[in-house]
């Protein structure tokens, strides 16, 4: 999806630099914001790894070759793979692990505060999977409900998107379930795993997207692309600029929609030059 021009930027992200009047090159953005730096928050085994690997080129290997399954909050994981990722992984939250909460929320404030918009969080997905209640399975448990506090508590205008993740192993079991009911894949995902959430967060309008990393389900990993570089255009767009550091970041750290980086660009040339 294009920039979403005429957006007010918020106060802890700056206008890009207006050089005597004359709009930015895309040189100056990526300048200004080089990588996309995106915070990955979910329990252990919701498919994270997979869904970095897909989206940004990036081998899950790679993810967690320092500490598997304890990756540290604080820790900047970029990888020769994909020079324009900054990423951030929350250990998984735990029942067990009431203080990661608190870690990971110091954390978001403390980017918040950044004054250059490189240092600041540019995105967060909180991963969900998708629950089975046949197999004693809910998607909101003690430990997941802190995830959707974080938003509430801290992330303000930070662009967030819910992710529902394992979207295929639903779907199977629907196939199995369900025979002949066109419908049953919206209404489960509505009963299931929207509806919770509204009802938890009291807010009905909040981004969300149905995932899977299995190669049939491309389209869905697509969707969440454009519905984070939506998001983020809607957060870092200014008035005076049409694409923002922040939203060219975005479009060229992804590795699905090549395009997507070649359009950005494309209109940040038409700026300077009109």
């Amino acid at each position: 999806m294009g920039p979403s021009a005429g957006t007010s930027v918020p106060a802890n992200i700056p206008a890009p630099a207006n050089r005597g009047g004359l709009q930015p090159t895309t040189q100056d953005l990526i300048a200004q914001c080089p990588r996309f730096r995106v915070l990955i928050v979910g329990k252990s085994g919701v498919g994270k790894s997979t869904l970095i690997n897909r989206i940004f080129g990036v081998e899950t290997a790679s993810v967690a070759k320092d500490k598997p399954g304890e990756a540290l909050i604080e820790q900047e994981f970029t990888s020769p793979q994909n020079d324009r990722l900054i990423l951030h992984d929350s250990k998984g939250i735990e029942p067990a692990d009431g203080g990661n909460y608190e870690t990971v929320k110091s954390f978001i404030e403390k980017r918040k505060r950044m004054p250059d918009i490189k240092d600041q969080l540019h995105a967060v997905w909180l991963c969900f999977q998708m629950p089975i209640p046949t197999y004693g399975e809910r998607l909101l448990e003690d430990d997941t409900q802190s995830f959707l506090r974080l938003r509430n508590d801290v992330l303000g205008n930070t662009p967030t998107i819910v992710v529902f993740t394992k979207r295929d192993r639903v779907d199977t079991f629907i196939r199995h379930k369900m025979r002949g009911d066109p419908d049953a894949g919206r209404r489960y995902l509505q009963e299931f795993c929207i509806q919770p959430i509204q009802d938890f967060m009291g807010d009905k309008g909040i981004a969300h997207v149905a995932v899977s990393s299995k190669p049939k389900y491309v389209q869905s990993l697509e969707e969440l692309i454009r519905l984070t570089q939506e998001k983020v255009s809607e957060s870092s767009t200014s008035l005076g600029s049409q694409v923002s550091p922040v939203s060219l970041a975005a479009a060229r750290a992804q590795r699905m929609l090549p395009t997507l980086g070649v359009n950005f660009s494309i209109d940040v040339g038409k700026q300077s030059g009109s």
